[in-house]
Order: structure tokens, then C-alpha cells, then sequence
């Protein structure tokens, strides 16, 4: 029986609508409770925006797992339908036609979007959308309780980075 791991990640952004020098992003990776691989980390590039904090903490998650020479099945639950689009239907393309859209114009994000790409390539990766914000499940037990939990967590965890990060400014 081959080895599986199952994931959570979110991004988290505040003030988008703001100054640049207002914005403020982080990131969460959930393992699991008290797993040490666990992450809130806040973003300090000066590019902040959601689709930015989705990226980045799935391409944390993916650098853990690899650095750790997970060679099994990953379950990547993420609530970004622009990651999950951009890596199982677009990014092959884009890297066909030189990392350009159809038309020719850039890529959003194009070096993340590269690099999440490319950590992916050595990888066997399953993506799971999981809607973002919803009330739990009243079964505790239930498998769509624990990927809410799931996704939950990995919330807390990227909105308490940028809150955080958010005070310093």
C-alpha cells in the first residue's frame, strides 16, 4: 500500500484595496493538530494580493513534503480555484508557449506560478477544492467534517500571518 498525505493550504490578504505599503498577507500549511510542520508565516514580498498567499502556501507545503523526500500520493486541499485551474489545466501550456497565454500576454504571478509548476513535475499530486468560509458540519465524525476542519485551520493559521503582519505597518 503506497503512502498518502493529505494537506491544507490557504492565503490569506488584508487592505487590497489600500496603498501598496498598507497590504498585508500570510500564509497557512495544516498537517494536521500539533503536527510541527504546521505553518503561519507571514509574506514579505512586496506583491501582495490573495492569489499571491494561495500560491506561496501551497508551494511551502510542497517544499516541506520534499524536503522531507515524501515520495507518496498528496492530497492538496486548497479553497483557490485559481491555483487548482492554473496547475491541472493551464500550466502546461503555458509552459509549452513560454510561460505566455494563448494571446500571448503574461502570466499573473508567472514566477510562482513557475516554481509551484516545477515542484510539482517530481510530485503525485491530487488538488481538492474545498468552499472557503462554510458554517461546520453538524457530524463530527463525517469526512466532510475533517476536510472543513482542514480547511478551517489552515485559515486561522494564514489569517493570524497577515493580521500580524498587519500591525507593523
Amino acid at each position: 500500500m503506497s503512502e498518502k498525505i493529505i494537506v491544507f493550504c490557504d492565503g490569506s490578504s488584508l487592505n487590497n484595496n489600500s496603498k501598496k505599503e498598507l497590504r498585508s498577507g500570510g500564509i497557512g500549511v495544516f498537517f494536521g493538530d500539533n503536527d510541527s510542520r504546521n505553518i503561519s508565516e507571514e509574506i514579505t514580498l512586496e506583491k501582495i494580493t490573495n492569489q499571491v498567499a494561495e500560491l506561496l502556501a501551497c508551494i511551502k507545503a510542497l517544499y516541506i513534503l520534499k524536503n522531507e523526500n515524501f515520495k507518496g500520493l498528496i492530497y492538496l486541499y486548497t479553497d483557490s480555484s485559481y491555483v487548482i485551474n492554473s496547475m491541472v489545466s493551464y500550466c502546461k501550456k503555458w509552459e509549452k508557449n513560454g510561460w505566455k497565454k494563448e494571446d500571448n500576454n503574461e502570466i499573473e504571478n508567472k514566477e510562482l506560478m513557475k516554481e509551484l509548476y516545477n515542484l510539482t513535475k517530481s510530485m503525485k499530486i491530487i488538488y481538492k477544492h474545498v468552499k472557503a468560509h462554510k458554517e461546520p458540519p453538524e457530524n463530527k465524525s463525517s469526512d466532510e467534517y475533517k476536510i472543513w476542519y482542514g480547511n478551517y485551520c489552515a485559515d486561522g493559521l494564514a489569517t493570524a500571518a497577515s493580521k500580524k503582519s498587519s500591525k507593523k505597518k
